[in-house]
């Protein structure tokens, strides 16, 4: 947690804080930074809490905007091909062209 800093260091920060206020008053310090030290870590869960729980409900929504968007595409092109009803397939062709179509435009 604490980084870059030595034992040494730890030991004489320690020592100024024990003659400023006391014996007595040390573990009250303690107690109370390791209180804000809780609030503040459970105040960073909430807000991760909060900001997940945000994110999950706008990817919804944009899930549910993408599924209407599907269903009004698929409705679209089942009427386009409803509409489609002058499309005639000749049995005898077999997907060939055998130019016969060119020459009876040529002709005409």
């Amino acid at each position: 947690m604490l980084t870059g800093v030595s034992p040494a260091e730890l030991l004489i920060l320690f020592a100024i804080i024990l003659l400023l206020f006391g014996g007595s008053k040390v573990p009250q310090i303690a107690r109370s930074l390791g209180r804000a030290v809780g609030e503040f870590r459970q105040a960073k869960d909430e807000i991760g809490i909060s900001t997940l729980q945000e994110a999950k409900k706008e990817l919804q929504e944009g899930m549910d905007v993408g599924q209407r968007v599907k269903r009004q595409i698929l409705q679209e092109v089942k009427q386009a091909v409803g509409n489609v009803t002058d499309i005639t397939v000749d049995p005898k062709d077999n997907g060939k062209d055998d130019g016969k179509e060119k020459q009876e435009n040529k002709k005409t």
